[in-house]
């Protein structure tokens, strides 16, 4: 996805749609699955596993200064690891850093819930990142279930970002599924969008998992 184009001026505004389950296979399950924005053809980084959640270099060593880290990401995190700040299971937003720079208690647990709705939007005009979740089979869960973070993505990632989903997990197994997707772009003079349907059960060797990498141009 092209974020911004330095020949016109333009900037993207997206919103994303996605729901998805979590299932517990060895109490009491973690760690949890994220949506990210990282540079275009960015690999999967080493020493990711658990609650790295795929997305970050040995996350859990905080005395090393992340080389290259570019990164933007929405977090279902189901375990609480050393560097949260929130005893349960919370959503949070993470900029360049497994600790969130902004993050909230799910209201309810994220795990073996029939589906979970969520919704990601930025504008880039209110510089603007918001994230809102809901659970169809428990309406009625109390508490504000939305989250958002000023930011300018265009200082943080290039121009071309690849987006997609990753998830992690480790001693207390659990599975990750993508139930559907669909994602919207607007520029200020005309909109691309796709959408995608998918099931995809993201387990490998019970320590990470990555799936649903794609870029749109």
């Amino acid at each position: 996805m092209q974020l911004f184009d330095p020949s016109t001026g333009k900037f993207t505004d997206f919103t994303t749609h996605f729901s998805f389950k979590i299932s517990t296979v060895t109490q009491p399950g973690q760690d949890g699955l994220a949506f990210f924005l990282a540079p275009k053809g960015s690999l999967l980084p080493v020493d990711a596993q658990g609650g790295c959640l795929g997305l970050f270099s040995r996350c859990h060593n905080f005395t090393v200064t992340p080389k290259g880290d570019q990164l933007v990401a929405v977090e279902f995190d189901t375990f609480k690891n050393d560097w949260d700040a929130i005893d349960g299971e919370h959503v949070g937003i993470n900029i360049n850093s497994i600790r969130s720079v902004q993050r909230k208690d799910s209201g309810r647990s994220l795990k073996n819930a029939s589906r979970v709705d969520a919704s990601i939007r930025y504008n880039s005009k209110a510089n603007e990142l918001s994230v809102s979740w809901t659970f169809p089979d428990d309406p009625f869960v109390g508490g504000n279930t939305s989250l958002s973070h000023s930011i300018n993505l265009t200082e943080v990632l290039p121009e071309w970002v690849s987006i997609g989903f990753s998830a992690g997990s480790a001693y207390f197994f659990e599975t990750h599924e993508i139930l559907s997707w669909e994602f919207v772009t607007s520029t200020e003079s005309s909109p691309d969008s796709f959408s995608v349907g998918l099931i995809i059960a993201c387990v490998i060797g019970g320590l990470i998992s990555a799936c649903g990498v794609v870029s749109v141009s």
